[in-house]
């Protein structure tokens, strides 16, 4: 039996847990999202190397205080200033990246519903919503309708959970 239903709790945490029943979530904001993911498919690609880009920013400038604060004393002049340069460089580079990743977040983010933003995200993480619906949904979709392109006897298989360190490239 698949229990079909759109409302997390009332309809679909109940019926798996209390009777074992498969379970799809019918998620109608579902359509629009896609909508805009689709859109703008590109921009999480990019916001993930500017994500990456200040990432390595902020290790850079980490490194160089530490050095000026470990071998500072040791330093002469010139080098001292070299680094203090360097600091400012790397600090200013890192500033511009971080407003413009900002920036373009927010009109990202300007996309979705807008009072509450992207359904199933908040930031890099899932959403509230979305780790409920991982958890007790075994399928999800915008209509019921969308089932009518299946058999009635397809057997759902749910996707294999991975940890981020099974990724490891």
């Amino acid at each position: 039996v698949m229990y079909a239903g759109d409302h997390i709790y009332g309809d679909i945490l109940r019926s798996k847990k209390e009777l074992g029943w498969r379970t799809m979530l019918i998620v109608p904001e579902l359509e629009s999202e896609i909508s805009v993911l689709m859109q703008h498919g590109s921009a999480m690609q990019r916001f993930g190397e500017m994500r990456v880009r200040r990432e390595s920013l902020d290790d850079q400038l980490e490194r160089l205080k530490w050095h000026l604060e470990v071998s500072g004393s040791s330093l002469s002049e010139e080098e001292l200033r070299k680094v203090e340069e360097m600091i400012a460089e790397v600090s200013g580079e890192q500033q511009k990246l971080q407003q413009e990743h900002r920036d373009g977040l927010q009109q990202y983010h300007q996309q979705f519903h807008p009072i509450w933003g992207q359904l199933m995200m908040t930031g890099y993480q899932k959403s509230r919503f979305s780790h409920q619906l991982h958890r007790f949904a075994c399928l999800y979709t915008s209509h019921v309708a969308n089932l009518m392109l299946y058999s009635p006897n397809k057997n759902y298989r749910c996707r294999q959970d991975e940890m981020p360190h099974y990724t490891v490239e």
